[in-house]
């Protein structure tokens, strides 16, 4: 039987793709770690924008290991094609083929600028993960896709730092753009 956190969810603030959260990452961790079960917790601490376990423990991080590998290769195989290099050497696991990803990743790699194709995945990403949790409204797995998108907005707040203005200038003169979106 699933843990209802009733209280912990409500008070949680609305998370908008377009807005800066009052909240990070670590204090939203903080505030779960004294809140859930240890089980759960455990579970939520594994919701990374990266996670790929072949072994979910729960059906969310399931679906997003899922959906994310399935883009990534997407995107892979668009780069690929536009290298003249073949996809196989950058994909992994099922060959399943999405058509909403393929529009998204064609519109990305037509972006104007880096950061823009970034927000175009992004904003796909978010999307997905707003799917996830239809009906599970006040149990881990909603606080699961919070998680993942707090690690979205907090990109954006790194990229615009100091710090994110001064790799994007190193990147720029060693061209590691040009490479990356060719």
């Amino acid at each position: 039987m699933k843990t209802p956190y009733y209280y912990l969810v409500a008070s949680l603030q609305i998370l908008d793709f377009e807005k800066e959260s009052a909240l990070s990452y670590q204090e939203f961790l903080d505030l779960c770690r004294e809140q859930l079960t240890n089980k759960d917790f455990e579970i939520l601490s594994k919701a990374t924008l990266q996670y790929d376990d072949p072994n979910p423990v729960n059906h969310v991080l399931d679906r997003w290991a899922k959906f994310n590998r399935r883009f990534r290769n997407e995107l892979a195989r668009i780069r690929a094609k536009n290298k003249g290099q073949d996809s196989s050497d950058y994909t992994r696991g099922d060959l399943y083929v999405d058509s909403f990803a393929i529009e998204v990743s064609h519109r990305a790699l037509k972006a104007d600028n880096p950061l823009e194709a970034e927000k175009i995945l992004d904003r796909f990403r978010w999307k997905k993960l707003e799917e996830l949790i239809r009906r599970d409204v006040f149990h881990v797995e909603v606080l699961i896709v919070y998680a993942l998108q707090l690690q979205i907005l907090e990109r954006y707040k790194h990229i615009g730092s100091s710090k994110g203005k001064e790799k994007f200038e190193e990147y720029k003169q060693n061209k590691v753009l040009e490479m990356i979106l060719k």
